[in-house]
């Protein structure tokens, strides 16, 4: 009874760590989809710069659209800057959440390995029960066949 019920606690576990990875396996997969997002935001925004610095150049003549376009090349210079700590950040975040995984998976390993020494003891308990078992009834038929001998023995005497 000891050995189901802890059997079952192992089964509990390793269920609840199946599915801790398996949200940490599909918070991965955001963070890497965001990262590709935000990869391909900046790639448009430095696209955008260079674009803007030929208009710069071509346009050197007028000022007010120069003007206008230095303000939006350090705005976007600003973002790509953001672009980048997010991206820092998430990359971050993204090693924090596979190093847990690589926990969660050598703590899943080891409840697997518990769970497999639990059942193969309960298997040599259940082998002992029935050694015993049988034991107990070759004693018992031992006994009586003692006990068929003494009163034989004293019906003779």
């Amino acid at each position: 009874d000891l050995a189901h019920r802890t059997l079952a606690k192992l089964a509990a576990s390793h269920e609840s760590i199946a599915r801790t990875l398996g949200r940490h396996d599909e918070e991965v997969a955001e963070l890497r989809r965001s990262n590709e997002l935000l990869a391909e935001r900046r790639r448009d925004n430095e696209m955008d710069l260079f674009k803007l610095g030929e208009l710069a150049h071509e346009n050197s003549g007028l000022l007010n659209e120069r003007d206008n376009a230095v303000r939006r090349a350090e705005a976007l210079a600003r973002e790509v800057v953001e672009l980048k700590e997010d991206l820092a950040e998430a990359l971050k975040r993204a090693g924090r959440l596979q190093a847990q995984m690589a926990e969660a998976e050598r703590e899943r390993s080891d409840t697997q390995r518990r769970d497999w020494q639990w059942r193969d003891r309960c298997e040599q308990l259940d082998k002992a029960v029935l050694t015993a078992e049988g034991q107990m009834q070759w004693m018992r038929s031992e006994i009586d066949r003692y006990k068929g001998l003494a009163a034989e023995a004293q019906a003779r005497s």
